[in-house]
């Protein structure tokens, strides 16, 4: 890693040239160019690896690289008069564009940009011409794969969330882990095995802390007696509902309502 102390002293070091002398230059060089069939066609397939990455179709990717894209690296422009380092210019320019479509498709910035570094460390230790060809089949596919990885994650913290405020807003109902799955439309041992994955309890565990978390407030705002309220909240019986319900905060139903009965007298008065 290089000292920042080094950028510092080349920043102060700087002394620009005449922006017209810069364009100047460029333009000369752009007229100057003989026309080459053949360079700067692959535009609309790169856009396609682009567009595959940032959607998370590996596959397309894939394919688009063993159908050709590959082969449309030596007509993405002469970077160099080394053919190597042509070679390594190119895949360097590419490396970059992958990480921003990984970002357009939704990974984090930083993660995209851990990734970059990661292909570009590859790609400076790279000594055979068959390596960087490797490396430039490799960086998309892996970039489309991060993609669909956030994707496939951001759809299950949604689905999972979906659950969990159809729980809170039903927690009056008769609840089974058989009875969600049919709203959800899956199957009970996937939305069992992802809700515990998610979340570390399973939804029979969540219900019951949801149905002690309303029970709390049915006892601190309204007079309903705990016979009542275990039974307007599903459970089979009072006793499991004290035992439940002890489990969770520790106190008793009875115990809780005159803890927090009292408290609440006091901010009254």
């Amino acid at each position: 890693m290089v000292d920042d102390k080094i950028y510092d002293e080349i920043a102060a070091k700087h002394k620009a040239r005449c922006k017209d002398t810069i364009f100047q230059d460029a333009n000369i060089y752009m007229l100057s160019m003989p026309g080459q069939d053949g360079l700067y066609s692959c535009y609309d397939t790169e856009q396609a690896v682009l567009k595959g990455i940032s959607q998370g179709d590996v596959e397309r990717v894939e394919q688009l690289f063993l159908s050709g894209f590959g082969d449309s690296f030596k007509e993405a422009g002469s970077f160099s008069d080394d053919y190597y380092k042509n070679f390594e210019y190119v895949s360097a320019t590419s490396i970059a564009l992958y990480a921003r479509a990984a970002i357009e498709g939704g990974v984090c910035v930083q993660a995209a940009y851990v990734l970059q570094d990661y292909f570009l460390q590859k790609l400076s230790k790279v000594t055979y011409l068959q390596d960087y060809y490797n490396l430039n089949y490799e960086a998309p596919i892996t970039f489309a794969n991060i993609v669909r990885d956030s994707t496939h994650t951001s759809a299950r913290d949604n689905r999972i969330n979906q659950v969990k405020e159809y729980i809170r807003s039903n927690v009056c109902s008769h609840l089974t882990e058989q009875s969600i799955a049919k709203v959800f439309n899956m199957s009970t041992d996937h939305l069992s095995r992802l809700f515990h994955k998610e979340l570390g309890v399973t939804i029979n565990q969540y219900i019951r802390q949801q149905r002690v978390y309303a029970a709390q407030d049915l006892l601190k705002y309204t007079d309903y007696t705990i016979s009542n309220i275990s039974v307007i909240l599903g459970f089979s019986s009072q006793s499991y509902f004290g035992k439940t319900f002890k489990y969770y905060t520790g106190v008793t139903p009875a115990k809780y309502r005159v803890e927090n009965k009292k408290s609440l007298e006091v901010k009254k008065a």
